[in-house]
């Protein structure tokens, strides 16, 4: 084989020699074919930066109370023309959150600026440094690290009825109490906070059955959110206090336990449809006609007495004792109120067997197998 390859190395040198000066033009105008990529390294086409990167913060507080949402102005200066990415990362432990990882860079001329939300959810938080990469094509090309000098983190002397919410201001915009279930009730809560994470709304109180916070909107300058709290009727008043940063103490707020208007116990019979009161009492009043028209046959042979009893008693069993039920589609989310703003408060994992309890516009009242109700949009429910 090495035999040959010499061989027709020879006679392709020998042809070359050979050639005239007009074939020898023609044959070096020829561009290298794609095939000479495979005796060639691949070269890595690497971009290197052509100035430094320079980081520098604002001046910031050093001690911070657990809970409380504080913010560092980040600069980035660099004179970079080419396109590029930022990269962000931070030395950190685990008790500091970074809470708005979607935040932009502002450019500014040669500076880029952005501004960074943290909270601590314990005293150990820690912050040592902070990283920025510039990148390339998902390339990094330079970086640069800031350190920063440390932070403090303080605990709140709370109480039992803490909300975990530190805040300048914290405010009860709007509640409404309705039935969950026939068992219980829902509060609803609309809250409104200044420089506070209102995600981290939760009291700690055994008589709540369940809790949750939906619908944050706003930014940690100011949002608005819907708490909701589960319970049982015998509870009097909601009660929660927050951390004031302003009087740097504990404020309280209160809220009596009280039926909106549209929800009193009297249109709440549809609660169980298989215990309907009102069909209830139409059956018991056909059945009580039926019995004394029996004894008036019985005491005076009144034939007549006998037929109305028999018609009655057969009217009581053509009543509609009978509950349309459903299914409701497996990812369908249930509403505590039949409104576009309403809260969720449950999501179907699964296909599941409901009972129809009433309809307005396009939103359908349904009870669940484990008793609670809730409107769903009628798109999300299927016949049975």
């Amino acid at each position: 084989m090495k035999k040959i390859l010499l061989l027709c190395l020879a006679i392709f040198v020998s042809f070359a020699v050979n050639l005239d000066d007009k074939q020898k033009q023609i044959y070096q105008s020829i561009a290298p074919s794609d095939e000479m990529d495979n005796y060639k390294e691949n070269i890595k086409d690497t971009y290197i930066a052509t100035s430094s990167l320079v980081l520098s913060v604002k001046d910031y507080k050093k001690q911070y109370f657990v809970g409380e949402v504080f913010s560092l102005e980040l600069s980035a200066k660099t004179t970079e023309n080419t396109e590029f990415d930022f990269e962000l990362s931070f030395n950190k432990n685990k008790e500091l959150i970074f809470l708005n990882p979607e935040a932009k860079w502002q450019k500014n001329g040669d500076e880029y600026n952005i501004k960074l939300y943290f909270e601590a959810q314990n005293s150990n938080a820690k912050l040592e440094s902070i990283e920025v990469a510039l990148s390339r094509n998902k390339e990094v090309f330079q970086r640069s690290s800031l350190l920063l000098e440390p932070l403090n983190f303080k605990r709140v002397n709370a109480d039992k009825n803490y909300s975990q919410i530190v805040a300048n201001e914290l405010s009860v915009k709007r509640t409404r109490t309705s039935y969950f279930d026939d068992k219980n009730l829902m509060m609803i809560i609309e809250l409104w906070g200044e420089n506070t994470n209102l995600n981290d709304f939760h009291l700690k109180d055994e008589t709540l059955i369940k809790q949750r916070i939906d619908n944050v909107r706003g930014d940690f300058n100011s949002s608005i959110a819907f708490y909701s709290a589960i319970f049982a009727p015998n509870k009097k008043s909601l009660d929660f206090s927050y951390f004031n940063l302003n009087t740097q103490k504990l404020e309280t707020l209160s809220i009596a336990v009280e039926l909106s208007a549209d929800e009193s116990v009297s249109t709440q019979s549809d609660l169980n449809p298989k215990n309907n009161d009102l069909v209830f009492y139409k059956q018991l009043g056909l059945w009580i006609v039926a019995g004394l028209c029996l004894v008036f046959f019985v005491f005076k042979r009144s034939y007549i007495a006998l037929a109305i009893a028999i018609l009655v008693l057969t009217l009581s069993f053509f009543i509609d004792t009978d509950t349309q039920t459903g299914v409701v589609k497996s990812g369908a989310n249930a509403k505590i109120l039949p409104t576009a703003n309403s809260t969720y408060f449950r999501t179907s994992k699964q296909d599941e067997k409901v009972e129809v309890l009433a309809k307005r516009q396009n939103y359908i009242k349904v009870l669940f197998e484990d008793g609670t109700i809730g409107w769903i949009d009628e798109k999300d429910l299927q016949e049975n």
